[in-house]
């Protein structure tokens, strides 16, 4: 079996107000880039036995195809055939039947969980943040976008230099260098984006929210902001989550139907959440006051020699069950290159477990769950309006940041597409100046950026 992933760095952390989910109908549209004479390459992959498909998160969008290793020269070509033509104009219909496709999707994702994450995100994280709306987007602003703006963002986004491309499997590495090099080398790169920093927005003050769904039974979420992916805090959270997540089973075995604690690892800054499923018959002060006492317990003491073995072993083994696939393997190593650390990063957390003391574990948590918390009560009832939650500053980056250093004068005309990419025709829109810069590049920046992604795609690629 072999693997492919190309990842870019455009979650939906990258949107702002007004654009909520392009980035999601990007990864939609990106599918409808078929060969000529309405050739599909579902039905190829399909007749080659190959599993492809792509996810966005808040901080990526990965593109993936696993299957047969001889059909891994249809993967390659796959995915380089749709980056080559993200460039073009979209075809008649396809925008509009892929916004309605996305509306469904989050019509059909609109439950609880969804909806729960999206107060949590208005809750923990100011207006402006990348991480203050939820994954998917807001129906609203899908509607308002138009074929014009999501040709100008894929225009921006989906070029080679802002991709990273994973090869995984049993392949032979010749072989797979040669087939990057012809299937990629001569696509054109475009503009890069500044690398965003940390903002992790530790909290210190601790809040409450109720809300009312449709749920059988209450369920009670409780969330902290702690350090991005790759701090070296992070080894000592996910150890105490799970902790934590035997301790609160134990405490709550006839309040609860589930329980959990876990850190989910992102980009700009991480979150450690505790979410509890009440029976119905479950005294809803009672379950808060016994977590509470848990939590404030492990706060002070930290885990046991026996609690943090326990943990260890868990997290080990759960890594290496995470790697035993040929697309596991390509996604551990997305991961890893998120961090802009060596492709075998996970060994590093491995470590950090097995060099973990409890009187680490129980600073760590001290200094990141000791204040500063969220907790979500959802109670059986009609839907309310979710809260509006925009307070504090807004602190938007710009989307054209990082200019090409050649000279950009020249200019190379696409007639109507040029035109409504510099803003000047019918389409003054929104993602058009990027798009108008990446239309700017002469010659001088064409043939650099071109041997820049030629050196970039064979430097960053990996197979398992």
């Amino acid at each position: 079996m072999a693997s492919v992933q190309l990842r870019f760095g455009d979650g939906s952390g990258i949107e702002r107000e007004g654009q909520r989910g392009a980035v999601h109908l990007a990864e939609h549209l990106s599918f409808r880039r078929d060969l000529p004479g309405g050739q599909r390459f579902d039905d190829l992959f399909a007749a080659a036995g190959v599993k492809n498909n792509a996810y966005t998160t808040s901080d990526t969008t990965v593109y993936f195809a696993e299957g047969p290793v001889d059909a891994l020269q249809l993967a390659l070509y796959e995915k380089s055939y749709r980056l080559a033509h993200a460039t073009d104009p979209l075809p008649p219909g396809h925008f509009e039947t892929e916004r309605d496709v996305v509306l469904n999707e989050l019509k059909q994702r609109d439950n609880t969980a969804r909806r729960a994450n999206g107060v949590l995100a208005r809750a923990m994280y100011p207006l402006g943040h990348p991480y203050h709306t939820s994954v998917g987007g807001r129906p609203a602003e899908l509607r308002s976008l138009q074929a014009g703006d999501m040709e100008n963002f894929m225009r921006a986004r989906q070029r080679p230099n802002l991709a990273t491309l994973v090869i995984s499997g049993n392949v032979d590495e010749d072989h797979v260098r040669g087939l990057v090099t012809d299937y990629f080398a001569d696509i054109e790169p475009g503009n890069t984006f500044p690398q965003r920093a940390p903002d992790v927005q530790q909290r210190t003050v601790d809040t409450n929210e109720e809300i009312f769904d449709s749920v059988t039974t209450p369920r009670l979420y409780r969330a902290w902001n702690v350090p991005q992916d790759g701090h070296t805090d992070l080894p000592a959270l996910m150890l105490g989550a799970d902790v934590l997540t035997r301790r609160l089973n134990d405490a709550l075995e006839n309040d609860i139907v589930f329980g959990a604690a876990d850190v989910e690892p992102r980009e700009l800054g991480s979150q450690f959440r505790i979410v509890l499923y009440l029976r119905g018959d479950a005294d809803q002060g009672l379950v808060e006051e016994t977590l509470g006492s848990v939590s404030s317990s492990f706060l002070a003491e930290g885990p046991t020699e026996g609690e943090l073995d326990r943990a260890r072993r868990a997290l080990i083994s759960g890594s290496a069950w995470k790697q035993e696939s040929s697309d596991a393997i390509a996604s551990a190593v997305v991961h890893c290159v998120d961090r802009g650390v060596a492709p075998d990063c996970h060994n590093v957390d491995v470590q950090g477990w097995n060099d973990a003391t409890a009187a680490w574990v129980r600073d760590v948590a001290g200094q990141w769950l000791a204040r500063g918390s969220h907790t979500l009560l959802v109670t059986p009832g009609n839907r309310s309006h979710n809260p509006s939650g925009r307070t504090g500053p807004v602190r938007n980056v710009p989307w054209d940041e990082g200019l090409p250093s050649c000279n950009t004068d020249e200019r190379r005309p696409l007639g109507a597409a040029s035109d409504a990419a510099a803003g000047t025709g019918e389409f003054p829109r929104r993602f058009a100046h990027e798009a108008a810069q990446w239309l700017a590049v002469g010659a001088c920046a064409h043939a650099r950026r071109q041997e820049r992604a030629r050196r970039f795609l064979l430097r960053r690629w990996t197979y398992g």
